[in-house]
């Protein structure tokens, strides 16, 4: 845990400062030792049960973030040592630090306290449902280990820029640059838009021969294809929140979340012991969709940004369907199932590309 707050508050001061390759330089590194680090552990560890296995994986995670926390300290004080201050701080820079963090660490605890509720309902209502334990737990790690890793993948496109926004909205809001804040957030949203519909559109048209390219079965191609759609809601609210904390709306996301997962929590007692599966896949849609509303809502009242429906999100959906259309009857004959799912997703998406490419230039033009 202190590896991990120090690393936090490092990659902070590096977003900050406009320095976020540093940042990826040690996320990569972090990442490689824990691969590394957990192949060695489980060579060793792998036909003495399951509690060793487990172990095993703490262990790497633990030794990754011990590396991670030291890179982070090193690149810190290279970096400092070229910096000469500028300006003297103010004595209230204490006040004004915990102004901001106290009411955030407060709704954070209540966040995990309600997450952790959260996840020791779910299978206990499934169960209740009448799933057995092991098929209740089955099916609940087959949708939060399996199925939403892969939805959330192509996330790390979203994040390469979306923890840039933060020190970015903050600059333009100090500066009361509202003009300027509204054209970025009319260029990202249409970036995030056209991609998100894009990922979305592969999961659901390819979601048989992703399940088998990543997990040689295709028992998490049904619940794939089912929330393939959340993506456009998840992606894009994790580009909303980082603007609403750029413009000093942290609290505000915060409270929106503790909601939403009061709502989930509500929904997951009543329902799914009803429902079954269905209600907990039904929580999931109504807590993503909640969470970009509220979250959307709260950002154009704030920057009184206009959304373009037509810009953001009917263009791209039809530039999806007419991908579909050029696409479907292009089927590569490859035998290994990895390479004709990455063949056939790369052509679908060299064609959606080259379409929306197009139909951005004849805009311009106009």
């Amino acid at each position: 845990l202190p590896c991990i707050s120090i690393s936090a508050v490092i990659s902070g001061y590096f977003s900050s400062v406009g320095k976020s390759y540093k940042n990826a330089i040690s996320k990569i590194l972090e990442l490689l030792i824990k691969i590394i680090s957990t192949i060695i552990l489980l060579k060793y560890t792998i036909n003495q049960g399951i509690n060793a296995i487990c172990s095993s994986l703490i262990i790497g995670d633990v030794i990754s973030e011990f590396f991670a926390c030291a890179l982070n300290l090193i690149l810190y004080k290279y970096d400092i040592k070229k910096k000469k201050q500028k300006r003297s701080y103010t004595t209230n820079i204490g006040k004004r630090i915990i102004k901001i963090s106290l009411p955030v660490a407060i709704t954070s605890y209540i966040r995990s306290a309600l997450s952790s509720l959260k996840q020791f309902l779910i299978p206990l209502q499934l169960q209740i449902s009448g799933l057995s334990y092991t098929l209740a737990v089955s099916k609940y790690g087959l949708i939060t280990g399996m199925v939403m890793p892969v939805l959330m993948f192509c996330s790390f496109f979203i994040n390469s820029y979306s923890s840039l926004l933060i020190p970015e909205y903050v600059r333009l809001q100090t500066g009361k640059n509202y003009n300027r804040i509204k054209t970025i957030s009319h260029k990202i949203f249409y970036i995030t838009y056209t991609f998100s519909i894009l990922i979305s559109g592969i999961f659901l048209i390819y979601p048989n021969e992703i399940s088998l390219a990543v997990y040689k079965n295709i028992e998490a191609a049904q619940y794939i294809k089912i929330l393939s759609p959340l993506i456009i809601f998840m992606y894009i609210d994790h580009i909303i929140d980082s603007m609403l904390k750029g413009i000093n709306s942290q609290f505000g996301v915060m409270c929106i979340n503790i909601l939403d997962l009061i709502i989930t929590i509500t929904i997951i007692y009543f329902l799914v012991p009803k429902l079954g599966l269905n209600g907990y896949i039904l929580s999931i849609f109504i807590s993503e969709i909640f969470n970009y509303t509220a979250s959307f809502t709260l950002l154009k009242h704030k920057t009184k940004f206009k959304f373009d429906t037509k810009q953001f999100c009917i263009k791209p959906l039809i530039t999806l369907v007419l991908t579909y259309i050029i696409t479907r009857p292009i089927q590569i004959p490859i035998q290994n199932s990895i390479i004709y799912t990455i063949l056939n997703i790369s052509v679908f998406t060299l064609t959606y590309i080259t379409i929306t490419s197009f139909t951005t230039k004849k805009q311009a033009i106009i």
